[in-house]
């Protein structure tokens, strides 16, 4: 055999490595390279016999050597196949051996579990919470930050509108049809520029439809890039004046009412009482503006007023123009507007703002704050997870210890550990992707009641694998520190000692750290939700000028060219006021442009006769045009002089009616009857000083508006308000319903809500964010305490003896109790201590978002505290109470 090797080493290839020595071969698999060693001595071995049998035959060792190489093949290819083939199997071998771990390590894992099923329960449950809360708030992010416009070119869409320098601008579009026009002669940062006008018409038929519609520019759709799903879009031409009568449908609207988008193109509909050719069908999910059903060319008039500005404009940014350099581009627009187009209220400035941020911007900063209470309840669940595992880890010391002085690494002991760790995190995750599913809608529609179509709250992928993310975060969370801590234990003590060691490990430091951490973020909470349920209250106590008591609303629009007069209309609305008047039940009726904080509002720059104010600086103030019995009907007081009658009509004297606010800004010692003001030209005397309401919405002042007519000036949009207490209020609808029909079959009555309802509505948001943070506080202060108590359950039971030793040693249950609730009131003042400042930054970014509250109010911080700490008590009650009746034999023959 030696002699054969020595052949071999020999006949070998020159970059071929020596055979190692017979007595080395059992250590090869120790080697990197054994397996390459092992196939060359094979090859050599062949090559050698194949080399000898033809020198048996005569030919010389060189030409023999040659035949065998060519016998043989190619050695490095025949070695490079058998390798590839021996590292696939090694590779197959090794991923069986690892799920065959892992399988081991979960299966061992379940066993423990069964084992202590209430504490998996418990930890499953708390991640649920947890994970649940973090999805949740993440899916409503994740519509309203993070899922693409629906549009072509949605990355580069933005939103322009034009406002005062003297104003902080709010976000209100403020564009009028001369604007637009200069701003798209002028700029240069965009690729197309359209401007648009939400509104309403109604369909005619055997029951008339109110549908939402728009004026649109035909650059309204270049700059959104879309294309039509049948027929084609509005050219240039359309924009206009004296075009013909066309109007986009959207596809749901062509499939419900119009057989399908193909067969839609060419239909004539019958709109506010006026017929338009349907020349497009424009895709379902791309709606715009949001909700709109219908839309018809808007005509862009040179000559069209300066002061008409309830128009917005979208854009599209040219490809590589940044919103900074947009914005640059607009602010010398409006500088060269100013400097060639002056005019009353020329301070003029462009804002330049995403076109998301249209639909999300009012939400975020509410969204933020709730995502951040979202992840504090996670980081309370994961170190109270964290404290059982630390828990669970010390009462299985032992068996750690065992499983150590038996061989295991501290490797494979950190594995199983994790195992455990990462099924809890897997199935919270999974249970809390179900919460997320039932509260993101709730939570998501609440947020933004308007929103978009493609604004879907829900759980997609996205959120999905932010949910497998956070997972695993939290089983690392929770679940590295108690193993590395138990893995990294001295066996040989804790086999000496296991109740000492087990007690070592539980009086550590870091049990009594996550629970200080758990107390001092539940207060945080505690006192955030505290401050939105005081913002509630106290939003629910204001006083918004008017009763809401009993008063039903409804909106109808007088549009077409049976309404084209103001006399039509005007006597349209007079038939309504009378018919409303005599059905039974009904107290008052009226009607007005703009129901109080509903569908607020229009502005107007008036004039005040013998007031001169400076070029921009003349007065934009709130107005409504009303019916005689509007005011009585919402329950506005006159304060001085009288209410409008039937007497002011058209072509009697103009009169006005103003606000408290307005006749003490405007006039001195409020002294307002009988002066003037001015508006569109028209000089209308002041008869009466109502009482001042909450116009926009209740968290505002009181502010400067006034009355008009509506007989003086009549308006095509309508809102009527009805007064009946007494009545049911699905059979006043009813009625209300009729009445319409009767003057007039081709009206619809759309926005059918009660007062009460509007009120409600304008107060859901901030119901909403005391409803959610009081959700996340309970739950962060129920898994804080849950955390208090079984820290110092765990205590009270693995301290038995010790507690045994002092019963039988003379010590009063009232000591005991006392000594162990003392453990749980030091974790509670050192978590409301540490919490305590995190609670102040907390109030301070809540005060800009909630209503009537500041970071500076003790007695919510105080409270807060209280309950906390009077629940951290009450949690190491029962513990103390178990501590004190433990029986001295009992625990000694434990011991």
């Amino acid at each position: 055999m030696h002699d054969r090797e020595q052949r071999a080493n020999r006949l070998r290839p020159p970059d071929t490595p020596r055979t190692l020595p017979p007595a080395w071969r059992r250590w090869r698999p120790f080697f990197r390279r054994s397996a390459q060693l092992e196939l060359d001595d094979e090859l050599r071995y062949h090559l050698e016999m194949r080399t000898a049998d033809y020198v048996a035959r005569g030919l010389s060792p060189d030409e023999a050597r040659r035949r065998a190489l060519e016998r043989l093949g190619e050695l490095k290819r025949v070695r490079d196949a058998c390798l590839h083939i021996d590292r696939s199997r090694e590779r197959h071998m090794r991923l069986i051996e690892t799920i065959a771990t892992v399988r081991n390590d979960v299966v061992f894992a379940l066993r423990t579990f069964r084992r202590q099923t209430l504490t998996a329960v418990i930890a499953v449950l708390c991640l649920a919470l947890g994970i649940g809360a973090t999805t949740t708030m993440f899916s409503v992010g994740n519509a309203l930050l993070l899922r693409a416009l629906p549009f072509p070119n949605g990355d580069r869409l933005v939103s322009l509108d034009r406002f005062s320098g003297r104003e902080q601008y709010s976000g209100v579009a403020v564009t009028s049809i001369p604007d637009f026009l200069e701003w798209r002669a002028r700029s240069r940062a965009f690729d197309a520029m359209g401007i648009f006008r939400p509104g309403s018409m109604t369909l005619g038929g055997a029951e008339p439809v109110r549908l939402r519609a728009a004026r649109v520019s035909s650059g309204v759709f270049r700059a959104l890039g879309l294309r039509p799903v049948a027929g084609r879009l509005f050219a240039a031409e359309d924009d206009r004046p004296g075009g013909p009568a066309l109007v986009l449908v959207s596809r749901g609207l062509a499939e419900q009412q119009l057989g399908g988008a193909s067969r839609a193109v060419g239909q004539v509909l019958q709109l506010d009482g006026a017929p338009y050719e349907v020349i497009g069908v424009l895709p379902g999910d791309a709606r715009f503006p949001v909700g709109v059903d219908v839309w018809r060319p808007l005509v862009l008039d040179p000559g069209a007023g300066w002061g008409d500005r309830g128009y917005e404009v979208v854009a599209a940014l040219l490809p590589g123009v940044t919103l900074a350099q947009a914005r640059d581009d607009a602010a010398r627009v409006a500088a060269e507007m100013r400097r060639v187009q002056p005019r009353d209220d020329a301070d003029e400035h462009i804002a330049v703002s995403p076109l998301r941020e249209r639909y999300v911007g009012a939400a975020r900063p509410a969204f933020l704050l709730l995502g951040a209470a979202a992840v504090l309840v996670f980081l309370i669940a994961c170190a109270n997870v964290a404290t059982l595992q630390l828990a669970r880890t010390a009462a299985r010391h032992s068996e750690i210890a065992v499983r150590t002085a038996l061989g295991a690494s501290r490797r494979r002991i950190v594995r199983q550990l994790l195992t455990e760790s990462m099924l809890f995190a897997i199935a919270g995750g999974g249970l809390g992707i179900l919460l997320a599913r039932w509260g993101s809608g709730i939570v998501g529609g609440a947020i933004a009641s308007n929103a978009a179509p493609w604004m879907r709250f829900g759980v997609d992928g996205r959120v999905l694998a932010f949910t497998l993310v956070a997972s695993v975060v939290a089983g690392a969370l929770f679940g590295v520190v108690p193993a590395m801590r138990l893995a990294g234990a001295d066996p040989g003590d804790t086999l000496r000692s296991t109740t000492r060691g087990t007690a070592r490990m539980l009086r550590g430091r870091l049990h009594r750290v996550l629970v200080v951490v758990e107390l001092a973020l539940s207060l945080v909470l505690l006192v955030g939700a505290a401050f939105a349920v005081q913002s509630f209250l106290r939003l629910q106590h204001i006083d918004p000028g008017f009763d809401a008591r009993g008063v039903m609303t409804f909106q109808f629009a007088l549009q077409g060219p049976r309404y084209d007069s103001a006399s039509a209309r005007a006597l349209a609305v007079e038939r309504m006021d009378e018919a409303i008047a005599r059905l039974p039940g009904v107290v008052a009726a009226g009607a007005t442009t703009r129901i109080p904080v509903g569908n607020c509002c229009s502005r107007f720059s008036l004039n005040i006769e013998g007031r001169d104010f400076p070029p921009g600086e003349v007065p934009v103030i709130p107005g409504n045009m009303v019916t005689p019995g509007f005011l009585h009907a919402m329950g506005i007081p006159i304060l001085h002089g009288r209410g409008f009658t039937d007497r002011d009509r058209a072509g009697a004297r103009q009169v006005a009616i103003v606000s408290e606010t307005f006749a003490t800004t405007y006039f001195p010692g409020g002294d307002a009857l009988g002066k003037r003001i001015n508006m569109d030209g028209a000089l209308a005397t002041i008869v009466g000083v109502a009482a001042d309401i909450k116009q926009e919405r209740l968290i505002d002042g009181p502010q400067a508006e006034f009355y008009r007519p509506y007989a003086q000036h009549p308006w095509d949009n309508m809102t009527f308000a009805v007064k009946a207490p007494s009545v049911d209020g699905t059979a006043l609808v009813r009625e209300l319903r009729a009445v319409v029909h009767e003057v007039d079959p081709s009206l619809a009555i759309y926005s059918v809500h009660s007062m009460d309802h509007i009120l409600a509505r304008a107060t859901a948001s901030q119901r909403l964010y005391g409803l959610l943070l009081s959700v996340f506080a309970c739950v962060a202060l129920a898994l804080a305490i849950a955390g208090v108590y079984g820290v110092v359950a765990f205590y009270v039971s693995r301290r038995t003896p010790e507690i045994g030793m002092r019963v039988a040693l003379g010590a009063e249950p009232e000591a005991i109790v006392r000594m162990v609730v003392w453990q749980g009131t030091v974790l509670a003042a050192a978590g409301m201590v540490l919490g305590l400042g995190g609670a102040v930054l907390a109030a301070r970014a809540l005060s800009h978002v909630l209503y009537g509250v500041s970071a500076g109010e003790p007695l919510l911080y105080a409270g807060s505290a209280v309950m906390l700490m009077l629940t951290a008590i009450l949690a190491t009650w029962v513990p103390a109470r178990r501590a004190s009746r433990v029986d001295p034999m009992v625990a000694l023959r434990a011991e």
